[in-house]
């Protein structure tokens, strides 16, 4: 959700209203972050979510972030996630091929495990 910028379409009043049936709400955004926020909001607000986690800024002040296109083919996110050895998170998603190419290690049964050079060829 942090590196998602769809939204529903609906009024405060609507979105804080407990009983407010999301599945059937409006949402800017295209089909896929449509079924993403649909499915996520049941979970935790996706407003309350993306407020925990604020972009970092650029020199120039605007957010740190990327928005998907069809030349780059990914979207990426720098937001504040203090952690116990970090204080930044990037969250990128979009095409496997263009988003494995910056991956340096992968999360394997709860260890970070090196990518060689080998396994990004096969990709």
């Amino acid at each position: 959700m942090i590196c998602s910028e769809a939204r529903f379409d609906i009024s405060e009043e609507e979105r804080l209203n407990p009983g407010f049936r999301y599945m059937n709400a409006s949402v800017m955004g295209d089909a896929s972050e449509t079924a993403l926020v649909k499915f996520y909001q049941p979970i935790e607000d996706i407003i309350t979510t993306r407020n925990l986690y604020p972009f970092g800024k650029c020199k120039d002040g605007s957010d740190s972030k990327m928005p998907f296109n069809s030349t780059n083919k990914y979207a990426l996110s720098i937001v504040r996630q203090d952690g116990p050895d970090h204080h930044w998170v990037a969250y990128i998603k979009g095409a496997p091929e263009k988003v494995w190419k910056y991956c340096g290690r992968i999360l394997k049964e709860g260890k970070y495990n090196a990518i060689d050079a080998d396994a990004k060829k096969s990709f």
